[in-house]
């Protein structure tokens, strides 16, 4: 637990673009509303992008979403889940949508910034594994270019995905083991 108050200090303190990643319920949710809070207490603008499109934690399903935030209130569910904007893909699952999944991302990531946004927090699918997985993130880390990239793990389920990102890209990677009391697809 210590070493998830770091990460989250530190990416909260002076990280511009987070992207997490990991498997269906592995606490990314939970991280990102976590590294938010801490960074909204510090004074900081912060702006929620969701580009899961099937566990929504801003929006409905289907779609892409962003929610900028100005105080720590903004983080109770039923004001997180009312979005700023939207991108709409159309399916609940990204195979089959990569590329209008990653424009939404980037479109939206684009409008955050605009807004005057700090700090960009981007939770992402449970995706994580095989070929779509791969191209998914790797186009993702590709347009949105995170200083900073958590990946959330099971043992060594995301060691090809974060050395490819090791290998093509110049931001952080933090690994962090998923926390056992991380089980419930309500978080996520």
């Amino acid at each position: 637990m210590e070493r998830y108050k770091a990460v989250i200090e530190r990416v909260a303190g002076s990280a511009r673009t987070a992207l997490l990643i990991g498997g269906l319920d592995s606490g990314k949710s939970t991280l990102s509303r976590a590294i938010a809070d801490v960074a909204l207490d510090g004074g900081r603008s912060v702006a929620y992008l969701d580009a899961d499109l099937g566990q929504k934690v801003v929006g409905p399903p289907t779609a892409v979403t962003l929610r900028l935030l100005h105080d720590p209130s903004e983080l109770e569910p039923e004001k997180l889940s009312v979005p700023d904007a939207m991108y709409f893909v159309g399916a609940t699952s990204p195979q089959g949508q990569l590329l209008p999944l990653v424009v939404g991302a980037g479109r939206l990531l684009a409008r955050a910034k605009e807004t005057g946004a700090d700090l960009v927090i981007v939770d992402t699918s449970g995706l994580v594994s095989g070929v779509y997985g791969q191209i998914l993130k790797y186009h993702k880390v590709e347009l949105l270019q995170p200083d900073v990239v958590i990946g959330l793990q099971r043992g060594e389920e995301l060691d090809p995905l974060l050395g490819i990102i090791q290998r093509f890209f110049s931001c952080e990677l933090v690994a962090l083991p998923v926390l056992p009391e991380i089980r419930t697809t309500s978080v996520e």
